[in-house]
């Protein structure tokens, strides 16, 4: 079974379908409604940032084999002077605080049978962008938690990777003003977006392997 969060959103839903072809997927989308149709997919509507649907739905998997794949990000594009701390709470819930709950109620079901854990970044983290206070912070956390799970549960044949995204012409991309847009174009030393492409066949080469610990970085055409 693979679990995607943030299904319905820009990477999400172009990469479902060439998920489907592994096993059976369950996607994980809040407000977007966005339904695949595959027959081994099934979708599953969830608030991310309520501790007691994560459990519900957790409660809902029987032990075995999982991956996850966390592609779910909610950015708040606010200077700190700005952000308030209910924008902060907001971005925590979504991006860090959501896959630690999945990860800790589906650690126990895991055990036995092994699983794998993908977790993205942004170079945000390294970069320091205005406006990103939240976002990359939280970022940041997912990187120290791929570790960790790593560390902790390799053991049990629990794999856990980190792909470091760079810019693409989905998802939080599109949100930003123009200048913004223009701006970030010109830190990337190729002078184009990354394409979905990249990051299905990342996440293919990672399901293929047996590979933990590591990160696959498409950032690096990016000026930091």
């Amino acid at each position: 079974m693979i679990i995607v969060t943030g299904a319905s959103g820009g990477i999400g839903s172009e990469l479902i379908k060439e998920l489907s072809k592994f096993d059976n997927i369950v996607c994980l989308y809040n407000k977007n409604k966005y339904k695949f149709t595959h027959e081994n997919i099934i979708n599953y509507q969830i608030n991310l940032e309520s501790e007691k649907e994560i459990k519900k739905f957790t409660d809902t998997i029987k032990p075995q084999h999982i991956t996850i794949i966390h592609l779910a990000a909610l950015y708040v594009n606010k200077l700190v002077i700005n952000m308030t701390l209910d924008d902060l709470d907001k971005q925590y819930a979504v991006n860090f605080r959501s896959i630690f709950a999945l990860m800790k109620y589906l650690l126990p079901k895991m055990m036995s049978y092994g699983g794998h854990l993908i977790n993205f970044s942004s170079p945000a983290v390294s970069i320091g962008q205005p406006g990103t206070s939240g976002y990359a912070t939280f970022k940041a956390s997912l990187e120290a938690f791929t570790k960790i799970i790593h560390n902790e549960y390799s053991k049990f044949n629990i794999r856990s990777n980190l792909i470091i995204l760079g810019y693409y012409n989905l998802g939080i991309y599109k949100k930003l003003p123009a200048a913004v847009q223009k701006k970030l174009l010109n830190t990337i030393n190729e002078k184009k977006l990354c394409n979905v492409s990249e990051i299905s066949n990342a996440i293919i080469k990672l399901l293929k392997t047996n590979d933990s610990g590591s990160v696959i970085r498409l950032d690096e055409g990016i000026i930091k």
